[in-house]
């Protein structure tokens, strides 16, 4: 009921096909009754496992939840009901859009830099790199990701054209 912004007598007797919902599936289209997950379990008998879904609740504030729903039989094995749980994910999936968004944005970011960026993990190994990067070294970024900085592909020169020890490396430093 908490999730849902309902109370149980506004709850009980509300089925999948009631207009409250205006549920919409992970796409954001909007599900007819016979697509809710209940009324899938209902008709095919099996159980539905992590189902997406955005339903506006009772305060029309719109939720994300994830349901479970799990058939019901009787003792002659026919299908007499549905068990359906279900938890608040809107949180977590804001999180995640969120993510995606900043992705795109540092994308956006690195590809519009003339600079060079190369990123490196503990281990020296190439993480990511920019546009710019592949075109300073003229290499693809398969072949940035293939070299660490003690490889023969990897010569760094000072401005005098001394080339540079591994350990004064700068990504060793």
């Amino acid at each position: 009921c908490n999730i849902l912004g309902l109370t149980m007598n506004q709850l009980t007797g509300i089925s999948s096909y009631h207009h409250l919902w205006s549920a919409k599936n992970s796409l954001g289209e909007l599900l007819k009754g016979e697509d809710h997950p209940a009324v899938i379990a209902l008709k095919t008998g099996q159980r539905i496992d992590d189902f997406i879904m955005v339903v506006n609740t009772g305060e029309n504030v719109k939720k994300t939840i994830s349901i479970n729903c799990r058939p019901q039989k009787d003792e002659n094995g026919n299908i007499n009901g549905v068990v359906t749980t279900f938890r608040d994910i809107t949180e977590k999936e804001g999180m995640i859009e969120s993510i995606r968004y900043n992705e795109k944005f540092k994308d956006s970011i690195l590809s519009a830099m003339k600079e060079g960026i190369i990123v490196q993990d503990n281990s020296y190994n190439t993480l990511l790199a920019n546009i710019s990067a592949c075109e300073i070294f003229e290499m693809s970024l398969d072949q940035i990701k293939k070299v660490g900085p003690w490889d023969d592909g990897w010569q760094a020169l000072s401005i005098d054209g001394n080339e540079i020890p591994n350990e004064d490396f700068p990504v060793i430093k």
